[in-house]
């Protein structure tokens, strides 16, 4: 893969997620990624104690 190639490929890659971001937290979500595995946080932003998926079930990350 060519090098302009590459940085397009990142930049559409940051557009999504911040894309992705910004519905998640129009739908009422922190919509925080895990780091740790799959899932993002499906509580509301700004909630006390840890990030959870209810979906993925993952928590307290």
């Amino acid at each position: 893969m060519s090098t302009s190639t590459q940085r397009r490929t990142t930049a559409a890659s940051a557009t999504q997620d911040q894309r992705s971001r910004a519905a998640g937290r129009a739908a009422g979500y922190c919509w925080s990624r895990n780091p740790n595995g799959p899932g993002r946080c499906t509580w509301p932003p700004h909630t006390l104690g840890g990030h959870k998926d209810h979906y993925a079930h993952t928590e307290c990350w």
